[in-house]
């Protein structure tokens, strides 16, 4: 032979290398499938979480259905407070309308009824009639006079349905109900019962569960069990998991049919366990047979080998071929699951913002930064801020733009300003929550510069205004270091906003550049205003001058957004309240003309357009009721009688006689001319005058109320108190205290 002894021994060694790897091959298949099977629990598992959540999430849709519409339904509310005065067929017919509404929204919901107690009657959909008859009695009354207001879901149970239908007659179909005494919060009028159907609150599982690879059967909590999807004996399945819901007090059992698949893993893991054992003895035994007879041919172990491994490799390709099988069937399952979970991501996102602005407490910072992490937002920063974005004139901005081109472009200022805040140190975090207002949360991660906060939103209000074509008012909140701190910056932005219609709109509005205004004395404007009616009816030279005075100081004065429209809708109430007082001619343009134009005007958003248009509108109204005044005949005659009493409104003998004397005019056709020229007869004209001027004097003097009353043509002080009063709506001595502050 040409071999030597050498190489005879290197080659006998390589079949004990080729067992060696056969033994390291042995394990890892032995280990995969251990793994494998806990991965098919684990997916079971999951499987079995979201049906349990599902059954979870329906029933409790259905139980804030009950109490919302409860809370909020009329309907249901007269019929169990409902009494004699009441139209009781239409009360129940509503009832009924709104429990098949609730039946239809809701199509696991197999009845509702509700029950009176007053006169223990029972209405449900199609019936009314009295408890002693009602098919469900026995459930109803355990449930009324059970000692909680609010009952849990009952364990199942049959419940009869009568059919109009006679072939159908009576069917039986298994429920589980919930109840709720009403009225809420009290609960002592009557209790609504709402059932539940089995069958449909089950139904979807029969697509997710495939009976012959798998198996599920829920429990109540006494151990029956209500339904199931396992077929053959219990000791060809394994249970592999079992899961309580606390809601509804079942258990979820699940698992994995073992005469198909999970027992014959087990074996053949086992029988690779014996296999490796036995070739750990047969190398041993062959590298001593080898060393001892280390002739046989070389030729022979390689065949032996060869053999043992394709044999190996057809057994592998078989095992993993299955559970390739089973996995990807599992995984699919899990993919719904996964995609029910990434809708939900968006909403809770948003109520997570919305939590976070309307925040008060100031504790629990590291809860907040572990559910921020949660929704992939950084959650530690240096500072923050919080900025409210208005769209100006929005009513202009939804009648122009279509539902769709509206979402278009609020999409776009979510993505501007994004990138607006790219590069600078600044994590912007927006949410739309309303119709009109876009609320930005600015998170600062590098440098504190609060001029780059204010130049960027300068930049995209003004970029905004240029490519888009409508106008924006930003509202910036204070700095804040904390999660918590951000309801109190929202809060701020929100105030700054509050001075938008004074200040002007299609600007920054900083909460910290607003002047601290305490008390800006509003009760002044009303004075003022007052004044000011009175004396457009009077037809003082001087009114567009007051007018204009009036509109400069609200102008100075730093008012809200609410202050400004109530003062200017109270002017305008005077005047309307004047207006149907005074000549035809010029009710009929205040109401057709100035009356839409002021009400169009009040939905401006800046202080100086409204004052330029109102100033014109008054201006206009003004001659022309003095055009009319003057077109008038004895205008002059009025004018001297006017300023007569004007200036002796003092003389406590000034009266229509006394008139008459002095300018020897008729005293009844007097009063014709002072209703037809002033709009008011002369008793009237000359309160209105005394109190004026009296109001002046409590407000401009410390001089006794007696004295007052003698100076404004009153000799007695009672009489004088109970004309201010029936005038004015409060007595002297309160109007002086409540005006002077």
């Amino acid at each position: 032979m040409k071999k030597t002894w050498y190489k005879k021994i290197v080659l006998s060694y390589i079949p004990t290398l080729y067992l060696t790897i056969a033994i390291i091959v042995f394990i890892s298949i032995f280990v995969i499938s251990e793994v494998s099977m806990k991965e098919a629990e684990k997916v079971n598992r999951y499987s079995t979480e979201y049906i349990m959540n599902m059954m979870e999430s329906t029933l409790k849709s259905i139980d804030r259905t009950m109490i919302e519409e409860l809370r909020n339904s009329g309907p249901l509310y007269e019929f169990f407070k409902s009494n004699q005065t009441m139209e009781l067929r239409l009360v129940n017919y509503e009832a009924s309308k709104v429990m098949r509404q609730m039946m239809i929204e809701n199509p696991e919901i197999n009845s509702i009824y509700l029950y009176r107690d007053k006169d223990q009657m029972v209405l449900s959909p199609t019936k009314f009639e009295y408890l002693t008859s009602f098919e469900d009695k026995d459930f109803l009354k355990q449930a009324f006079n059970d000692s909680t207001s609010r009952n849990r879901w009952s364990a199942a149970r049959p419940y009869e349905t009568y059919s109009s239908d006679p072939l159908i007659g009576i069917t039986t179909e298994r429920v589980i109900s919930i109840s709720q005494k009403a009225q809420i919060p009290m609960g002592r009028e009557g209790i609504v019962v709402v059932n539940v159907s089995l069958d449909s609150l089950v139904n979807f599982t029969k697509s997710m569960i495939d009976p012959t690879k798998s198996f599920l059967y829920i429990e109540e909590g006494n151990g029956s069990v209500i339904y199931s999807t396992v077929q053959g004996d219990e000791e060809q399945r394994t249970e592999m998991n079992r899961l309580r819901s606390d809601y509804i007090r079942w258990s979820f059992v699940s698992g994995i049919q073992s005469g198909l698949f999970f027992d014959w893993l087990k074996v053949i893991s086992r029988i690779w366990i014996v296999i490796g054992a036995l070739t750990i003895i047969l190398s041993l035994v062959y590298t001593i047979f080898i060393t001892k007879r280390n002739y046989r041919p070389i030729e022979r172990i390689i065949r032996q080998i060869q053999t043992y491994q394709n044999n190996r490799s057809a057994l592998k390709v078989d095992e993993f071929s299955y559970i390739q099988t089973v996995l990807e069937k599992l995984i699919d399952q899990n993919v719904v699951y996964e995609k029910q979970v990434q809708e939900d991501h968006s909403i809770r996102r948003k109520q997570v913002f919305l939590e976070l602005i309307e925040r008060k407490e100031t504790s629990g910072d590291k809860e907040w930064k572990n559910t921020i992490v949660q929704l992939g937002i950084t959650s530690e920063f240096n500072k923050a801020f919080v900025a409210v974005i208005e769209i100006d004139q929005y009513s202009n901005f939804d009648n122009k733009y279509n539902v769709s081109d509206q979402t278009l472009l609020k999409f776009a200022l979510t993505n501007v300003i994004q990138d607006f805040f790219e590069n600078r140190n600044y994590t912007t975090w927006t949410e739309w929550n309303r119709m009109n207002r876009m609320t930005v949360i600015l998170l600062n991660t590098g440098e504190k510069d609060h001029q780059l906060l204010i130049d960027t939103l300068e930049r995209f209000r003004t970029w905004v205004i240029a490519n888009l074509h409508f106008s924006i008012t930003i509202g910036l909140g204070t700095e804040v270091n904390s999660w918590n701190e951000l309801g109190s910056s929202h809060d701020k932005a929100i105030r700054a906003l509050q001075y938008k219609i004074s200040l002007g709109n299609n600007r920054l509005l900083q909460f910290s550049s607003i002047p601290s205004v305490t008390d800006k004395g509003t009760h002044k404007y009303y004075q003022k205003i007052n004044t000011i009616v009175q004396e457009f009816r009077m037809a003082k030279q001087d009114w567009l001058k007051h007018v204009a005075e009036l509109f400069a100081l609200m102008q100075d004065d730093l008012l809200t957004n609410d202050e400004v429209l109530h003062l200017l809708n109270y002017f305008k109430s005077l005047i309307d309240k004047l207006s149907s007082d005074l000549p035809n001619e010029i009710q009929s343009h205040w109401v057709e003309i100035v009356l839409p134009q002021w009400e169009a005007t009040e939905q401006k958003e800046s202080l100086g357009d409204m004052v330029t248009i109102l100033t014109n509108l008054l201006q206009h109204t003004y001659h022309l009721y003095l055009d009319i005044m003057n077109s008038k005949n004895n205008n002059q005659l009025i004018h001297q009688i006017r300023q007569y009493i004007e200036d002796n409104y003092g003389n406590k003998d000034l009266s229509l006689n006394h008139i008459h004397e002095k300018f020897n005019i008729n005293s009844k056709y007097l009063s014709q001319l002072f209703k037809e020229q002033l709009g008011v007869n002369f008793g009237e004209f000359l309160v209105n005058l005394r109190m004026e001027h009296a109001k002046r004097l409590l407000l401009g003097t410390k001089d006794p109320i007696n004295d007052i009353a003698l100076l404004v043509g009153y000799e007695i002080q009672i009489s004088f108190s109970r004309t201010f009063k029936k005038i004015v709506g409060v007595t002297p001595s309160d109007y002086r205290k409540n005006m002077n502050g």
